[in-house]
């Protein structure tokens, strides 16, 4: 779940009290019912108090500037606002003060002011990982073009520009100005090197150790009750995870909550890697077809390459075993058999990762509720 850090109070707010004869009655606090105390310019808060005799003006939270910052360390304005940005390389006891600074003042950029101040819409960087384009190609899978068409859509209907880069441009896009930045897939090699405005939101589908914001995606055990109970209510024992390798920070929790509530259901419950190689996934077919399952639930795999390795082997769906692939279902529905589908619902899950954005952006509350996600059964896990 998104971690939300409030920004401090924009505004400072003012408390103007008096007692005395002639300014608020003898022994009686007075509050202004305007914004504005007379003749002092002090914004006037909206609730009485009585100190004793006396004017008093108390601040509230009041946002720390670029100027305190350089101030603490000790640094021209200019300076600090060269080591926040990124912009200019500086010593590295210079920059050691500035952030240290800024993080016991707790600073941050107000990037609405700098949409607002460059008469533009906001816009959110979104980095992709240089897998993602191969993804795509080798699993011809639909599911990221789907999830960044769901950014590109809520973004739009909140009047905010979504632009993409990859990893050789994200530089490129960070020093053309965004609001935010989102960080989709765990190997962005170059992500270090970047020079991000300091406070500048980073959100990530995968986190990027010490640097980035990390929300909840699916909810592993809300997946796992639906496909292992959809295996145990058409009859099935003994089930197999057909694994793909890669997306250790998602699939990780899915391997504990299957594996858990395999257990509460009483079935048998085996793991068995492939690298997405058609070849590989045979060689995994084979060590859970060994291990006696009846069930397999297949992630991050090509769905007719699995069809076809089970095909070779004269394994027939759902007679010998029932098959669920982790896939969008566009595909699937037109295969004979049909394939049953754990779809993830891109589009929808790419509208909810946007809104945690945008509220990072405006500094509003965040979406409480995961990313949704659909099974659809087909022929493939139907009861026989």
């Amino acid at each position: 779940m998104l971690t939300k850090h409030p920004p401090p109070n924009l505004t400072a707010n003012y408390e103007l009290v008096s007692n005395q004869p002639n300014m608020a009655g003898a022994g009686n606090s007075h509050r202004y019912d305007s914004d504005w105390g007379p003749n002092c310019g002090l914004r006037v808060a909206k609730h009485p108090c009585n100190l004793g005799g006396c004017w008093h003006a108390r601040t509230m939270a009041v946002r720390p500037t670029l100027a305190k910052v350089a101030l603490a360390a000790g640094v021209s304005k200019s300076t600090a606002g060269n080591v926040l940005s990124g912009r200019r390389q500086m010593s590295e006891e210079t920059a050691r003060r500035v952030y240290e600074a800024a993080k016991q003042l707790g600073y941050r950029a107000d990037t609405k002011a700098s949409g607002l101040s460059r008469g533009s819409a906001p816009i959110l960087g979104v980095l992709y990982s240089g897998y993602m384009p191969d993804l795509v190609s080798r699993r011809s899978s639909l599911y990221w073009p789907r999830f960044n068409e769901g950014i590109v859509q809520r973004c739009s209907a909140d009047g905010t520009v979504a632009a993409f880069a990859g990893e050789q441009q994200a530089q490129a896009l960070i020093n053309g100005g965004v609001n935010a930045v989102l960080v989709l897939g765990q190997d962005l090699k170059h992500f270090d090197d970047l020079h991000i405005p300091f406070g500048m939101p980073i959100i990530a589908t995968d986190p990027v150790p010490g640097r980035t914001v990390q929300f909840a995606m699916h909810e592993p055990f809300d997946v796992a009750a639906t496909v292992i109970g959809h295996f145990v209510d058409s009859g099935r024992s003994r089930i197999g995870w057909l694994r793909g390798d890669g997306a250790a920070n998602m699939f990780d929790p899915w391997a504990v909550a299957l594996d858990e509530t395999a257990a509460d259901r009483g079935v048998e419950f085996s793991v068995a890697m492939h690298d997405l190689s058609s070849e590989q996934i045979g060689l995994a077919i084979d060590a859970l077809m060994k291990a006696g399952v009846n069930a397999i639930f297949a992630t991050f795999a090509n769905s007719s390459k699995i069809a076809h390795q089970l095909r070779a082997r004269g394994i027939r769906t759902p007679e010998d075993v029932a098959l669920v692939v982790q896939a969008e279902g566009v595909i699937e529905e037109a295969m004979t058999p049909s394939i049953s589908t754990l779809s993830l619902m891109s589009f929808e899950s790419g509208a909810v990762v946007a809104s945690y954005c945008l509220a990072e952006i405006h500094g509003t509350a965040a979406p409480t509720a995961p990313p949704p996600f659909e099974l659809t059964v087909r022929e493939s896990s139907r009861c026989t």
